[in-house]
């Protein structure tokens, strides 16, 4: 008599993939959007009315960057409409008053600044430094008219 063999089955081991690259975009908010009126949307009218072209620019914008990957937004220079500056380029304080509160941030890492408008308006933003929050890019104040910092 032949004794039957049972055949082992061994289950394959699991194979690690690497994990794919995911682009990261920003997230924008507004929490610390400055209560100083000549740098957030009050200031944004032109002898009391409001102008709309500046608006629809400062959207169009704001598009841009939500669409754009964060690895792509690095890569734009000054004459795309993005730039980095360091928090002493800038002329007007009252800007940092909201993040420095909610959000104590190293004093010397830099600041987005996304030229908008046929680059005549600014809008100045800080990245957030918090691990896993990096994504998040604080609004910090829409320049107008050109006075937040040295040109």
């Amino acid at each position: 008599m032949s004794k039957n063999k049972k055949l082992k089955i061994q289950t394959p081991k699991a194979v690690l993939q690497p994990k794919k690259f995911q682009e990261k975009f920003f997230s924008l908010d507004f929490s610390c959007l400055t209560d100083d009126v000549r740098y957030n949307f009050y200031d944004m009218r032109k002898n009391g009315n409001i102008d709309f072209k500046s608006l629809r620019d400062f959207f169009n914008k704001l598009e841009k960057i939500s669409l754009l990957s964060i690895a792509q937004i690095s890569q734009l220079d000054r004459k795309n409409g993005f730039e980095l500056l360091n928090r002493n380029n800038f002329k007007v304080k009252s800007i940092f008053s909201k993040i420095d509160k909610k959000y104590p941030f190293t004093k010397d890492m830099a600041y987005h600044v996304f030229r908008f408008g046929a680059q005549e308006h600014r809008i100045i933003c800080k990245q957030c430094e918090k691990e896993g929050y990096d994504t998040v890019l604080f609004v910090l104040a829409i320049d107008w008219d050109l006075s937040t910092y040295r040109h």
